[in-house]
């Protein structure tokens, strides 16, 4: 499973914000030092956004709701 966290904060806040709430597993992008802004880019309107991803790395389904995606998966187990 792979977490991403994405923000529009200054820079010296958001990397304080990620060693104090511990999320640096996470990938983290700073949207001002992109290219693309990643929420256009994947059509992200909330957070947590979910994907669903093949073992191409292709988007299969995305949602908002984790529970969603598990009871997907797990009817794709089946």
């Amino acid at each position: 499973m792979l977490q991403s966290g994405v923000t529009k904060d200054r820079k010296q806040e958001w990397l304080d914000a990620i060693k104090q709430d511990s999320v640096d597993e996470w990938t983290q992008c700073l949207v001002s030092e992109l290219n693309n802004d990643p929420k256009n880019k994947y059509n992200i309107n909330t957070v947590p956004t979910y994907f669903l991803l093949d073992t191409n790395g292709i988007i299969l389904k995305s949602h908002n709701d984790a529970d969603t995606i598990i009871h997907l998966v797990n009817s794709l187990e089946k």
